[in-house]
């Protein structure tokens, strides 16, 4: 309860600048109670090392740390496929050729790699124009324009 006292108490010390010095001290006595408290752990675990088994601990520690890295790496790589497999719709609605449509795809596919955000924003008369390209280095120019932030041209 002390320690949730002490950390609102900052949060709200930081919504105004006449109480910063109250905002310093509080967060002060947060670090202070932390280290307090990495002090007692660290003494009870030296008093009670022969009861600790040290391999479970470790495993228990860095489980949840390495589920949520799989985690977010697992979503990013689904939102990147279904980002661009939804650029890839946009590329062959106004395109009846196959040839232009495997093009454009690889065109953007090499020039954007793994750009969510980028490949996410891919719309608008973007698509068309990649899939109307005479040729590779035009589809990698209109893709690069895209990637830099230059207006397109149309």
């Amino acid at each position: 309860m002390f320690v949730a006292v002490i950390v609102v108490g900052g949060i709200v010390a930081a919504t105004d600048q006449t109480l910063l010095p109250v905002k310093k001290l509080l967060d002060g006595l947060t670090a202070a109670t932390g280290f307090v408290v990495i002090v007692i752990v660290g003494c009870h675990l030296i008093q009670h090392r022969a009861e600790v088994d040290g391999r479970s601990t470790v495993l228990s520690f860095f489980q949840p740390v390495i589920l949520s890295v799989v985690v977010v790496a697992m979503t990013y790589i689904v939102a990147l496929v279904s980002s661009y497999e939804l650029a890839f719709m946009r590329l062959g609605w106004g395109q009846p050729s196959r040839r232009h449509r495997i093009r454009a795809k690889l065109a953007l596919l090499v020039t954007l790699h793994v750009r969510l955000q980028k490949v996410h924003h891919f719309f608008g008369f973007l698509p068309d124009q990649l899939a109307d390209a005479k040729s590779w280095r035009a589809a990698r120019r209109i893709v690069r324009d895209y990637k830099s932030g230059a207006p397109p041209v149309e």
